[in-house]
């Protein structure tokens, strides 16, 4: 049951995702200003993880999940608010997930689902209020790849935290 909720999930982000109609990123001030303290404390915990610092990584999801509670939608079209919805609905289910992780490679796993909801949460909003650079290393989660987000040009990578700190590059600014 768990993995068909997942699948149906993955179904509607790609859906949505494509869906790209004028006035998607028409939202108001609060809700943009919402939106960027999402961001920002994605930035900490991608920081935290970065550093290897695996208390301060629950910590940090802990105030990203209550930052995507707090991001005002009643002003949001229909579309808008099903597509965040969509987006909510899987960033809550890697929150917890990510919450219960006893190991720092398990909760990397997972945050590249977060960085991809993220991504795709502040790029079709056009919500950030300072350059982000979308990252990515070839080698992380066992040679698949995978991107992350950052504040910063320069490479630190989250994957691997000291291990390969500056493997990666940078695919795109926005």
């Amino acid at each position: 049951m768990n993995t068909l909720k997942i699948y149906i999930t993955m179904l509607l982000l790609i859906v949505f995702g494509t869906i790209h109609a004028q006035g998607m990123e028409k939202i108001s001030l609060q809700s943009k200003n919402n939106l960027n303290e999402v961001l920002n404390s994605y930035f900490d915990l991608k920081n935290a993880l970065v550093e290897s610092d695996f208390k301060k990584s629950k910590e940090k999801v802990s105030i990203l999940k209550e930052k995507t509670q707090k991001i005002e939608v009643n002003t949001f079209s229909k579309q808008q608010k099903d597509f965040f919805n969509t987006i909510q609905m899987s960033l809550k289910e890697s929150f917890e997930t990510f919450s219960q992780e006893t190991d720092i490679k398990k909760q990397r796993v997972i945050f590249e689902k977060i960085s991809e909801n993220i991504y795709r949460l502040i790029s079709t909003f056009k919500a950030n209020s300072q350059p982000t650079y979308r990252q990515y290393c070839p080698m992380a989660l066992k040679g698949k790849g995978a991107y992350w987000l950052s504040e910063k040009k320069e490479i630190r990578n989250p994957y691997f935290g000291d291990e390969m700190l500056k493997c990666g590059s940078v695919e795109a600014q926005f």
